[in-house]
């Protein structure tokens, strides 16, 4: 009495997040149990994680069974809260156009950059959202940009101060008419590359502003933006979350 209790309370609850009923409501019941099955949860933490994850991305199936479990065993191994990871990397779902079908190697790319950096999922996700867009911009791509994101955090460079100087430097290069992408790149090179490290801080003022300008002269010629292996590391991170969950449960866990 008390187990199926328990199943019908975690069926009312995915009701209640989605509105589904019949056979969609099924399919998300097969789902819960699937995940219940698969990785050490409660029942609590899985029906709020299928529900939310169905409510924002529309997945169903062994889709969404296979993205809830990734999420609920990232929460396990980073001893993070569930609902705050579905809440965040949902919307970097949506921010970044990331298909449902390569939303499972997203987390497993975010949780490799993690282990390479030791930067946090839950920062690195907020902050790949918050200044997506200005990246986006500059053609900076996903991979390129949470490697970045977590060499930063790594490094401790004060992430809010790059990203506010990328913004001024949006607006300087449209007002010169120089095109974004190929108008950052050069600009970054080129302080890099310059002999008198006055003239690297007088051009990053030019490009960057003037609060912000020697800093990012400093981050550019100190290696700030080269990522030498970093991203091809992250880009082969299939299967992370996986593998790590494999390794990392205990017998009681298993059972």
């Amino acid at each position: 009495f008390d187990l199926g209790s328990a199943f019908d309370e975690a069926s009312d609850t995915i009701a209640i997040k989605t509105g589904a009923t019949g056979e969609r409501l099924a399919s998300l019941e097969q789902s819960f149990r699937d995940v219940v099955s698969s990785v050490p949860t409660d029942f609590g933490r899985a029906s709020d994680a299928i529900g939310a994850l169905h409510a924002r991305t529309g997945q169903l199936g062994e889709g969404l069974a296979h993205l809830a479990a990734q999420e609920l065993e990232l929460s396990r191994l980073t001893k993070t809260d569930i609902n705050e990871n579905v809440a965040l990397s949902t919307r970097l779902f949506a921010d970044w156009s990331i298909a449902t079908d390569q939303q499972s190697a997203t987390l497993d790319k975010l949780f490799r950059a993690s282990q390479l950096t030791g930067a946090g999922v839950t920062t690195l996700m907020d902050q790949v959202v918050q200044f997506g867009s200005p990246l986006r911009q500059l053609g900076f791509g996903f991979d390129e940009t949470i490697a970045l994101m977590a060499k930063w955090e790594q490094e401790g460079v004060r992430s809010e101060l790059v990203l506010g100087s990328l913004r001024i430097a949006i607006g300087n290069l449209a007002d010169a008419g120089v095109p974004l992408e190929t108008g950052i790149r050069d600009l970054i090179a080129t302080i890099r590359d310059l002999e008198d490290p006055t003239e690297a801080v007088q051009l990053a003022i030019a490009g960057f502003g003037a609060r912000a300008g020697p800093d990012m002269a400093a981050a550019i010629r100190e290696g700030r933006f080269e990522l030498g292996s970093l991203k091809s590391d992250i880009q082969d991170s299939e299967g992370a979350i996986d593998a790590a969950s494999d390794s990392t449960k205990d017998a009681a866990e298993r059972w």
